[in-house]
Formats: C-alpha cells, structure tokens, sequence
C-alpha cells in the first residue's frame, strides 16, 4: 500500500484547487466586463465621442533602440561633452542624433526612460551632481 498524503499536503491540494476555480470565476468575469466594455465604446463612437482608451492600457513607446543602441548612443553623447550632463540634455541629444523631434513629450520621455537604465546600469558612467532634481552624468574613467 503506498505512502498515505500526509494531511498537510492534502490541505495545501483542497487550497490550490479552490483557488484555481476562484481563478477561472474571475477570468470569466473578466471576459464579460471586456465585453460589455466594447460594447459601451461602439455606442460611444457612433454618438461621435472620441475613441476612449481602456483603462490600464500601456502604450505603445513613441521611440525604440535597437539592441544595445541606447548605451552606444549616451556613450557617443558623454565622450563628446566638454561639461556633465542632465538625463534630459542626454535625451535630446540623441534624439537630434537620430534625426528625431524633440517637440513630442512622450517621445521625450521614452528617450530619457531609456537613458536613466543605460546610466544607472552602466558602470563606465560617473554621476558628479545634480542640477535640480535631474543628476548630471560625466563619463568615467
């Protein structure tokens, strides 16, 4: 006769099984306020509303680097700056490298996102103060 589930066990297996049917309750719920959802935003569109975006929604970055683009870029940026460097002034000097505009925030901000993780996981990067609340970056020695 084989090994009997020790009760423990067999509590934890009851709890998972009650909570993957929790689960699949709220998946379920899930699915029928997304479609309810939909249904208020076509009654939306036909009244002329503007199309309203779903709560929770990311969006899309208005700017992407290729593989290891980013950190060329800000160490392009830094070797050619005679003076340290806010994350902003970093971001819109890649932009204007990139051709890009910096008139759109959102654009603006994707790049400067981008910058702040180049700098905080590069080591060759040396943060020599702040101006404000934006720390200005040199490159390292």
């Amino acid at each position: 006769m084989p090994d009997a589930i020790p009760p423990s066990v067999n509590a934890l297996l009851k709890l998972r099984e009650k909570l993957c049917a929790e689960l699949r309750t709220v998946a379920n719920r899930e699915r029928s306020l997304r479609a309810k959802l939909v249904q208020v935003d076509g009654v939306l569109r036909m009244l002329g509303e503007a199309d309203p975006e779903f709560p929770g929604k990311r969006r899309k970055a208005a700017i992407s680097f290729a593989k290891r683009e980013a950190r060329r870029r800000v160490l392009d940026v830094l070797r050619d700056a005679p003076e340290p460097l806010t994350t902003s002034q970093i971001a819109v000097r890649i932009m204007e490298a990139k051709g890009l505009s910096a008139d759109d925030p959102d654009a603006v901000k994707d790049v400067q996102r981008a910058v702040a993780a180049v700098l905080r996981r590069g080591v060759e990067f040396a943060e020599v103060g702040r101006d404000g609340r934006e720390k200005r970056w040199l490159l390292g020695s």
